[in-house]
């Protein structure tokens, strides 16, 4: 195994360490909450890159996990499932209130549209009425706002449901989804066209993250049983090790520097067993003070070898905590390198934290 590592890709390195603090690398799938709809493009969460998203797509997470999406006019609606291959999305009105809220509502500057569930349903016209004199116990209809009991929704062939008293109409509200008389709705888009990409299980985003607003299909990571076809991270695949984070970039930059480093993929599952695992022959060569067989251009080259092996093996440690922040990987790589201690070996994945007595001088 050789490579010829020429000096100036250290400020490729650098360049790339630069887009990974402020958030390159921070478009991986999300969620509000452990049970809640998964976010990827063409939506984003608000603190993500605009990049991330497609434009008119942010969503955001209120204070209790949940998913927020809001429309024109400040309407707040919570996200209950979002459908990437029919690209629809279902909305819920916490205040149970919708049908008042959509007379405000208009979507010609989002890139929404009403749609229905079912294909024999379609838009409906709704009227909406004013009762008064109702009994404090009156329940045989069910009223369209939560807030106002004596408000109902009535659509062209039920007006023989009107409660039994005197009502008077107040609102016509035309082609609007049926479920929204009970606060739900369903909205759906046509632009980004991304279903073909959900179809063949790849992930959508733009080209070469531009501003221009074309998209195309990427590779979605994947697991298969005789091992890793793209890395995976600890806290992705369980809560155990905490939330996906800006130590999720540091881990993925530390791949990164090792493939640089050894000229492979850090997980081959076409190699033999014994060599599947390429950090850790790199952590047992440097352990040992053995050469990494790596063919270079200049003297000087062995140390910044010697110092991205050790680097990137820090920000792979299976526990977030123990990876190194931004700030001190960019330490690590602006230094001399002399300073630098080859990290604890490899231990099982659902081992306990492992020290960081190498690197907490420089957090």
């Amino acid at each position: 195994m050789t490579i010829v590592f020429p000096l100036h890709l250290l400020l490729i390195i650098m360049v790339l360490l630069a887009m990974v603090s402020e958030g390159a690398y921070d478009c991986r799938e999300s969620r509000c909450e452990s049970y809640g709809p998964s976010i990827h493009f063409p939506f984003r969460l608000r603190h993500q890159p605009e990049y991330c998203g497609y434009p008119g797509f942010e969503l955001s997470c209120d204070s209790k996990n949940k998913t927020i999406l809001t429309l024109p006019n400040s309407l707040i609606l919570f996200v209950e499932e979002i459908d990437y291959m029919s690209q629809r999305i279902r909305l819920h009105d916490p205040e149970r209130c919708l049908i008042l809220k959509l007379l405000h509502l208009n979507l010609s500057s989002s890139p929404f549209v009403f749609t229905v569930d079912e294909p024999y349903v379609t838009l409906t016209d709704f009227s909406v009425f004013k009762c008064s004199g109702l009994p404090a116990d009156y329940q045989d209809v069910t009223p369209a706002c939560a807030s106002h009991r004596t408000i109902f929704a009535i659509d062209q062939y039920s007006f023989d449901s009107l409660p039994p008293t005197t009502c008077k109409k107040i609102h016509e509200i035309p082609s609007v989804p049926p479920d929204t008389v009970y606060s739900y709705l369903r909205l759906s888009w046509f632009n980004p066209v991304c279903r073909y990409c959900e179809g063949l299980e790849m992930d959508c985003g733009f080209k070469n993250y531009t501003k221009q607003l074309t998209t195309q299909c990427f590779n979605r990571p994947v697991t298969t049983k005789g091992g890793l076809k793209e890395p995976l991270i600890a806290e992705v695949l369980s809560s155990n090790f905490g939330k996906a984070s800006h130590k999720s970039d540091v881990y993925s930059f530390g791949m990164m520097l090792l493939e640089m480093v050894g000229g492979r993929k850090n997980f081959d599952t076409k190699a033999d067993t014994s060599q599947v695992n390429f950090p850790e022959w790199i952590h047992q060569r440097l352990n040992q003070e053995e050469e990494l067989k790596i063919r270079i251009e200049e003297d000087d080259d062995i140390i910044i070898v010697r110092k991205l092996a050790i680097i990137g093996l820090w920000c792979i440690q299976w526990n977030a905590t123990d990876r190194p922040s931004i700030k001190v990987v960019t330490q690590m790589l602006e230094g001399d390198g002399n300073n630098l201690n080859v990290p604890p070996p490899f231990t099982a994945r659902n081992s306990s934290p492992i020290g960081t007595e190498g690197i907490s001088k420089l957090e």
